[in-house]
Order: C-alpha cells, then structure tokens, then sequence
C-alpha cells in the first residue's frame, strides 16, 4: 500500500469502535497485534491514554454546554467544521465557545473537518499564548482530534505552527516529517511559552520519531534484497543521530525563560526516551551539551544516575571541551547519588585523574586549561562534601596540587614577569582556599561557594612567595621527616653505650627517646641503615651499638658488646670504604695449610 493511504488511516479510532463492540471479539486479539506491529506511532500508551482523558474532558464539556444552553441557529455544521468562527477579534470566549461545539458533532463530521479545525485551533492558541484558559482548552480539543487521525492532524499542526520564514515555503506532508522528523523544531517560538502547547508539541515528536524508526526499518526491509550496500548498522546509527539531535534541540530550549511545568514536560520526555534506549543516553553524553544544563538535567531527570557506568569511559576523552563536561557531570552525578558504588568509582577511578591533571596543568594561565581546573577543584569540594570517607583522599589531592605550585616557585618564580607571578599566586591562594574548606569537617561544605582560580584574590601571596625560606621550608622539613638523612643526621653523634663512636655513623635521637634510655624511633631506624651504607660504600649497613645490644640482649645495661664486622683487622685499624667485607686472599703458594 503507498504511504499515503496508511498515514491515513485512523488506526487508533478504529480500535475504539471495535474494543466497544461485541461482534469483533474473534478478531480482536489479532487485530491488536497487528496494529501494534504496523502503527507502534499510534499506540504509544502514554498517548493513547492522554487522548482517552481528553476525549472525556472534552464529551463532559460538551454536554454540561448541552444542557446549559443550545448553539445559536447561525452555527451550522459545515460552519463550525471549518472553524470559520474562530476569529480573534471575537475573543477567547468565542473559540472555547467554537471547541465546545465541535466536540458535540457526529464522528463523521469530525473526522472529515479534524484537520481544519486543528489548524486554526492551534493558529489561534500561539497568537494568544498568554491566556491559559485558552491553550488548556486548545491541548483538550487537539488530543480529542488526534484520536481521529493522528498524523493528518499532527501534520496540520506542524503547518499551522511554522515559523514566519518557513511559511513561504509548500506545506509540509507526513512523509516529509517522518523523513527528517527535526523540521518540527522550525515552530514558532511562541509554542514554548505555554506547558499546554509545549506538551502538544512533544506529542508530534514522539509520533514521527517513532514513524521514522518504523518506516525507515521496513524500507530497509524492502531494499534489501535488490541491494545490500546500506548496511544495519549504519541505519541504526542514523536514527540514534536523529534521536539525540532531538534531545539536544530540547535541551537547548529549556536553558530559555520557560515555565517550570514546560521544562518538567520536557525532562519528563527525555527521561523517557533514556529509558526506552540506553545507547542514546550514552550517545547524548558523548557528544555533550551545554555544561550549564547539566545541573538541570541530573536533577529533573532520574536516568541520569546511570551515567556513572559510563564516566570513567568519558573521562579519558583528549578533547579539552568533553574534559570539562565529563568533569561537571561526574561531580553533579556523584553528589545526587552518594551510593557506596559511586564512592568507590570517585576514590579509585575521578580523584586520581584530577589529580593527575591539576599537577601537570599547576600554574598555567590558560583560559581553556583554567576552565577545567576549575571544575576539577569544584569537584573535589563537591566529592568531599558527599563521601565523608573520602575527605582524607581529597586532602592529600590538593596537598600534591600545592607541592607542584610550590615546584613552580622555587624553579622561576624570582625570574617571573608579573603576569606569571599572579598566575602562580592565584593558584596557591585557590589550592589554599579549598583546602581550608576540606578540613571544615563541622560546617557543610556542599554550601560552601567555590571561587574561581582567576578570581582569586593576590592579598600578600606573592609577597610570601618572594621569600626563599618561606618558599624551600616546608620542602626541608618534608626532607627531615622523610627516609632520606639531612644534615643534622650526619653530624649527630651515636649514643654513649655504642662501644664505638664514629663520624658519619650516627643517628639523632627520634621522638621516642628519653634520657637513660636507647629505644630506637621510626624513621631514625631507616636513617641509620641509609647513612651507614653511603659512608661505607657498601650495599649493607649492620647496627651497631646499644639497638645491635638490644636487640640481642633484650635490654639496655651494659654486658657482652657484639664484635663489629667492619673492625676486623688485627691492629683495629678500619677497612678503607667499599671494600666491604670480602677478605684478601694472599698468593696461592703462600696459604697456610689448615
């Protein structure tokens, strides 16, 4: 059959006359499975139940109408059928007056004036858009028509609805809207300003987005046997571009000044189709969208948790624009949904990246590098607001981030114009701020506002900077408490119960140490092994002393010293460094005999 004859036909219609009747219950059964299959645009079951609602608003209308008072003489059939009544100037009254009527003809008549009247109804709503009795009135009798003949009708919308420029061109038909379903988006923009328009318009949408999938599929069906050189995946890939250019146009529209029930309408509709195909949400996320929607979109939308099993994926994209997105969609996504999984991907998988990146990019000016160390330190604050468990994580984060600006310091920061002074000052000043705000553990920081690394205020930071001890002494006492001996070690002497007292062989007393006791500290034990072997030059180190006592004795008093290897010649004098502890082997001719 041509497409025109099947775009025709009142699918939906005739499953009412049929399910109210007793004669067709053989065929039932069969006649619903086959209309599901060739029409799945006509018996979507949200649509098929906002049109049975309306249906009854509009019947209820009607007949409270009836008997209130009777249509005046003038207004005939054909009259009302073409809504030749519909004129502004009469007032909104006049057309609820118009609707009313119409819904109180026969379904022959309705059926064959559907399309006119949608039409004007439709023209007369967006011109007074303002009036919320109207296009409630408007969506009640538009959803009544569309039971009729849905694509006729939606068609004669769509017309009705187009912009001033697309009005010169021809009228459009079914096939051209289940072809390239987009042209929709060619409406006036007076149909987003009402949540009754923008849930009719959303309605059109859903239908041919679903007729392209459908048509599309049986064409290629058809086409196949002569030549296969369309492959399925690729039609599959050009209806998930379809889908998602439909939703990013919708996203798009609820960043203007729409209603809240508008913009709930259409989240409602977004989540919906999340749910009916996962790949197009994944699809819609890679190719991104305005970073500003995204708050909006993981609020409204409750498929937006599922996004976390792809952001890991999303993370590793070298594009700095899917950088950014990815960023501020794990740090929405994570702190509306603080699940134990969510902690474990934020622990092991988002806090490593950032931190891998802000080290690198520490100190850069850059705005596009900027823009996403910004997210990057927004998204820590957000992390540690809502993982208590991973606050420690996101400490030692910023604490490395200032390490590299500290590194930045110390390598030029004396030979830096001003502009690179300031950049670098920001960044401390920034890391510093946000660090304050981590170890605020009693106040909430999700309240806390974060203060971009641009808009940080230079008070006294470069100043600080300036000054050499101010910048190397937190790297010195890092370098005193690390396993590496500083100069203090090397020049401390080795306790009195030692036996022997060497130069270059000591150890510093550690926390632990009290007078008339030799306990050996964390950290002096791995610098005493580390400094004995760099003087001896040997790849070992033996502890000499009261810990060597100690540790075989089990106490400190004095008793049998333990004989030092490396005093090992007979007149006490010491091998020379690096000869270990190998023993010369004298001539073979002179080797005492055992």
């Amino acid at each position: 059959y041509s497409d025109q004859l099947l775009d025709s036909l009142p699918v939906t219609w005739i499953l009412q006359r049929v399910s109210a009747s007793a004669e067709y219950s053989l065929i039932w059964p069969e006649l619903l499975a086959m209309s599901t299959t060739q029409f799945p645009d006509q018996l979507e079951t949200v649509s098929v139940l906002q049109r049975e609602l309306a249906a009854d608003a509009v019947q209820t209308t009607s007949h409270a109408s009836a008997r209130s008072c009777q249509p005046p003489s003038h207004y005939a059939p054909s009259h009302i059928v073409t809504g030749g009544d519909l004129a502004l100037e009469k007032g909104v009254p006049s057309i609820l007056r118009a609707a009313e009527d119409f819904a109180s003809l026969p379904v022959s008549a309705r059926m064959k004036g559907c399309c006119a009247f949608a039409e004007r109804i439709c023209r007369s709503a967006i011109v007074r858009s303002d009036s919320a009795e109207l296009t409630a009135c408007a969506r009640q009798t538009w959803l009544a028509l569309h039971a009729l003949n849905p694509h006729l009708v939606s068609v004669a919308t769509v017309n009705a609805w187009r912009s001033a420029f697309e009005a010169t061109k021809p009228l459009l038909a079914p096939q051209d809207l289940w072809l390239d379903p987009l042209v929709i988006f060619r409406s006036d923009a007076r149909v987003f300003e009402s949540a009754s328009l923008v849930d009719i318009f959303l309605t059109i949408l859903s239908e041919f987005l679903t007729l392209s999938r459908t048509n599309m599929r049986r064409a290629f069906a058809l086409r196949q046997k002569e030549s296969g050189s369309l492959k399925k995946t690729h039609l599959s890939a050009i209806l998930q571009l379809q889908e998602t250019g439909a939703l990013q146009m919708l996203i798009e529209i609820t960043r203007a000044s729409l209603s809240d029930k508008a913009k709930h309408l259409i989240f409602e509709f977004i989540h919906a189709r999340f749910l009916e195909q996962r790949t197009t949400q994944k699809l819609l996320h890679f190719q991104a969208y305005d970073v500003a929607a995204i708050s909006d979109m993981v609020m409204f939308v409750p498929s937006m948790h599922a996004c976390s099993e792809f952001i890991p994926e999303l993370l590793m994209q070298s594009a700095p624009r899917l950088q950014l997105f990815a960023v501020k969609l794990a740090a929405a996504v994570l702190e509306k949904y603080p699940i134990a999984a969510n902690a474990g991907m934020a622990k092991e998988v988002i806090l490593p990246h950032i931190q891998t990146t802000l080290v690198q990019l520490a100190g850069t000016d850059v705005p596009e590098q900027l823009a996403i160390c910004n997210a990057m330190l927004e998204a820590v604050m957000a992390i540690s607001a809502a993982y208590p468990l991973v606050r420690d994580e996101c400490k030692r984060l910023v604490d490395q981030v200032l390490e590299a600006a500290d590194d930045r310091v110390r390598g030029s920061f004396q030979s830096a114009t001003l502009l690179q002074k300031q950049a670098i000052a920001k960044w401390v000043g920034c890391c510093e701020g946000v660090l304050a705000t981590i170890r605020l553990a009693k106040r909430p920081v999700a309240g806390t506002t974060y203060t971009p690394i641009e808009e940080t205020s230079l008070a006294g930071i470069i100043a600080r900077l300036e000054k050499p001890s101010a910048a190397t002494a937190g790297k010195k006492r890092h370098a005193g408490r690390g396993g590496s001996p500083g100069a203090q070690d090397l020049e401390s002497p080795l306790s009195a119960t030692s036996g022997s007292q060497q130069s270059g062989m000591s150890r510093p007393p550690g926390p632990f140490h009290q007078q008339g006791q030799h306990t050996t500290s964390p950290g002096s034990h791995k610098r005493s092994h580390s400094t004995i072997g760099d003087e001896r030059g040997g790849p070992r180190a033996s502890l000499v002393g009261a810990d060597a006592a100690a540790s075989d004795t089990g106490h400190t008093q004095a008793g049998p010293k333990k004989r030092s290897r490396h005093r090992n010649r007979k007149d006490g004098s010491q091998r020379p460094p690096g000869t270990g502890f190998k023993r010369n082997k004298a001539p073979a001719g002179d080797r005492p005999r055992s």
